[in-house]
């Protein structure tokens, strides 16, 4: 079982960058296949991982970054122009916002390129990250029934 959790932190971090895999359907195989896995645990692993994929990401809009976006594809010019005025509007609070599908890669790859500061970006992503986790794990456990109302 050991190794299920090297797959997910491997998957989560690589699903933080921009190749497009899904650490959340692991998550899910793991959950639904273990009924002795402990929930948080593989919460806490998988949002690790995402978080460091997501300071690479960071990194490489801080180091690389008027570089990709001279590359950047006609397709991805207007997640980039969403995520440039979520940055612009939030600052570092947005990266709690790197989890979502389609322009949180973006999102975090902007907060990198303006130069936002990085222990408070790290610690809104982190939260970001673990709450989309820990809500993801808990629907398919089929526990977040508990804790609605």
């Amino acid at each position: 079982m050991l190794y299920q959790y090297f797959i997910l932190f491997f998957w989560s971090l690589v699903a933080a960058t921009f190749f497009p895999v899904s650490s959340e359907v692991f998550l899910a195989g793991m959950i639904q296949q273990n009924s002795k896995i402990i929930i948080l645990s593989a919460v806490i692993v998988a949002t690790i991982g995402n978080v460091i994929g997501g300071i690479i990401t960071f990194y490489m809009g801080w180091k690389g970054g008027d570089i990709a976006l001279k590359k950047m594809s006609e397709k991805n010019i207007k997640r980039y122009q969403k995520a440039e005025k979520i940055v612009n509007k939030y600052g570092t609070y947005s990266m709690a916002l790197s989890w979502v599908p389609f322009i949180g890669d973006f999102i975090v790859l902007f907060g990198g390129i303006f130069k936002l500061s990085i222990i408070p970006s790290i610690i809104w992503m982190t939260i970001g990250k673990f709450l989309r986790y820990l809500v993801f794990a808990l629907s398919v456990a089929g526990l977040l029934d508990y804790f609605l109302i």
